[in-house]
């Protein structure tokens, strides 16, 4: 591996970069001390402040290392840490990486850990150059495991009690994703939309199948696409089929 160290990653909606000092009284408020956030994790609540302080001066020391991860998730909208992303573990010899993250709960269900996984995967396959990158879940939080797939990562198994945190020993729910999977799900998804969008073309094909007289004004509209090599995005075609279907409707009455 290619190490880094935590890079600032900036993305639409966030700034993902090393915590400061000044960070202390955000982190504590936002999610330390939040026991919504600390209920599927291996830490427990933090009662006071001095525990954060203590916590995020051992950050500051790691990042000394160009193997140390932890960003902070930082909505650009917000301008303070809401949540954490991080590399927990590292495997040199496989080439491996286990990813942990947890956001303040005022700020779920808004698609930031996401957003911050993704971005936070991109950097590690692209430019630390990891194999695999993995994670886990509570089988009692399936949320989380959500949140994996959504980014990409593929489900791979749960692991009979072989995890921990602060319910007790509890199954683990692992997902994962190599190097391998990485690049072609990139170009899988721009091949999804490339294809979608000739549906366009199909359906114009068979507008002219079941309906021959249609074909002077369909066929107008495939050469225009064709010569110029763009073809309608997906969240055209409703309005597309509506308009063949209305020059069906005029012509079955003698106005095409």
């Amino acid at each position: 591996m290619e190490h880094q160290g935590t890079k600032t990653i900036e993305t639409e909606r966030l700034i993902l970069r090393k915590f400061t000092a000044d960070d202390l009284s955000a982190i504590f408020h936002n999610w330390t001390s939040d026991e919504k956030v600390t209920e599927f994790l291996r830490w427990p609540t933090h009662k006071s402040i001095d525990i954060t302080k203590r916590v995020l001066e051992s950050w500051l020391l790691e990042y000394e290392k160009p193997d140390f991860y932890q960003w902070a998730i930082i909505p650009k909208e917000i301008g303070e840490p809401i949540g954490t992303i991080s590399v927990i573990e590292l495997n040199e010899k496989t080439e491996k990486v286990h990813i942990g993250y947890c956001l303040g709960s005022r700020w779920w269900h808004c698609g930031f850990t996401s957003e911050a996984f993704t971005a936070v995967i991109a950097f590690l396959f692209e430019e630390v150059k990891v194999n695999r990158i993995e994670t886990w879940h509570d089988l009692q939080n399936p949320n989380s495991g959500k949140v994996m797939q959504k980014c990409g990562l593929i489900y791979e198994g749960t692991l009979r009690q072989a995890d921990w945190n602060n319910k007790g020993i509890v199954d683990a729910c692992v997902y994962g994703i190599l190097a391998s999977d990485y690049r072609p799900t990139k170009s899988n998804r721009k091949r999804k939309m490339h294809h979608t969008q000739y549906i366009f073309l199909l359906l114009s094909c068979f507008m002219i199948c079941i309906h021959p007289d249609l074909q002077t004004a369909i066929s107008r509209n495939l050469h225009t696409s064709l010569q110029f090599r763009v073809l309608p995005p997906i969240q055209a075609l409703p309005s597309l089929l509506q308009h063949h279907s209305s020059m069906l409707q005029y012509h079955r009455h003698g106005e095409v």
